[in-house]
């Protein structure tokens, strides 16, 4: 299976919109990290996983659900 993994703080709204539509009308698993809660519209595809401050947090910790 699939997971996309996307850098929320990194990332533009544009792009982040671009990839729920995309994730959403295929139905692949996306996860966003940010050290930050982020909030949306429900989705059963679409994730939320809080990271720490610092650099590769999310290689060093990734969790998959």
């Amino acid at each position: 299976m699939t997971i996309i993994w996307i850098d929320a703080y990194a990332s533009s709204v544009v792009i982040r919109e671009a990839l729920f539509c995309a994730a959403e009308r295929a139905q692949t698993e996306t996860t966003l990290t940010d050290n930050q809660p982020m909030w949306g519209r429900p989705s059963r595809v679409i994730g939320w996983v809080p990271v720490t401050m610092g650099f590769g947090v999310v290689d060093n910790g990734k969790r998959h659900a």
